[in-house]
């Protein structure tokens, strides 16, 4: 269809992010990004028949204001835009989702707050109310703990309420955007049978819905990229369920699995690196252990 489009208005313009040109027509294709087609080049009847097979874009200031972080950012999570994967960047980053439900605070200062305790993330607003905060991993990263004394303070200061979802680490990688997909859904649920949350973690909004019963599909697209790309290293996610089965006692499942115990807490430290998940701590081990379980009666099935 794009071939069409291009022999029927040769003057088309093609682009990556949103172009500050009003003298167009614009659309957005997941495949070829935005489209804009001059309007002196298209008549009310092409319009409308093309507004019917392509998705219109108004732009709006936001748009127009982003920086290029912010675009390729905005590209590939809210457009679903995959060739914006390979300029993200590279290492890991996680999702700090948001739902700012006051009509009084003005975008300008939500944005500074967050850049001052945030100040290399890249914010990216989905609409006037919610957005995501994408923050790099580094040796200096915020702890979910760290985030009840954030709330608070963004609170106090903005004279708005918050909910704040702190979503894992995630690899630049093809599985980025379904991993953040699943995690904006998961928000989605938990804010509607937890009205009250003001802050959670990935491994308590699986833990919850889990527990609650509630859309064991996506329970099951969030186990999956839980554990990422272990999901075919069965070895691994046996020392994993062995070792929280065992109580979290090293020395017991060591035992039981014939390793030294370096190599076992060798095999916890890679997965606490590929998942985030550090299984030496309650919360997480419980997470991980229902994930494992899940996948596998799914691997039964």
């Amino acid at each position: 269809m794009y071939t069409d489009l291009r022999k029927l208005f040769p003057d088309l313009i093609q682009a990556s992010y949103p172009l500050k040109d009003s003298s167009c027509h614009w659309y957005v294709d997941k495949q070829h990004g935005y489209i804009g087609i001059p309007k002196e080049s298209m008549n009310v009847d092409q319009k409308r028949i093309l507004d019917v097979f392509l998705e219109p874009f108004t732009l709006n200031a936001d748009q127009l204001n982003m920086t290029a972080a912010q675009k390729i950012w905005h590209d590939l999570l809210y457009m679903g835009n995959q060739s914006r994967i390979e300029e993200a960047g590279t290492g890991s980053y996680r999702f700090i989702h948001f739902y700012l439900a006051s009509n009084d605070t003005s975008r300008v200062d939500f944005s500074s707050a967050i850049y001052a305790l945030f100040p290399d993330a890249v914010l990216c607003w989905k609409d006037r109310y919610s957005g995501v905060v994408i923050e790099q991993s580094t040796a200096s990263t915020m702890t979910n703990q760290d985030f009840g004394a954030i709330i608070d303070t963004l609170e106090s200061d903005l004279y708005a309420h918050l909910r704040l979802f702190i979503g894992n680490y995630y690899p630049v990688n093809g599985r980025m955007l379904a991993s953040f997909q699943s995690e904006e859904a998961c928000f989605n649920v938990l804010s509607l049978t937890h009205p009250k949350m003001r802050v959670t973690s990935f491994s308590q909004a699986f833990i919850d819905l889990i527990l609650t019963g509630q859309n064991q599909r996506l329970c099951q697209t969030l186990a999956r990229n839980m554990l990422g790309t272990l999901d075919t290293d069965t070895d691994l996610l046996e020392t994993i369920k062995v070792y929280i089965e065992s109580n979290a006692n090293a020395t017991v499942a060591a035992k039981k699995l014939f390793l030294h115990r370096n190599s076992l807490n060798y095999r916890l430290d890679k997965f606490h690196e590929i998942t985030s998940l550090d299984v030496r701590q309650f919360e997480d081990s419980l997470s991980a252990y229902l994930a494992i379980r899940l996948l596998e009666g799914l691997n039964k099935e």
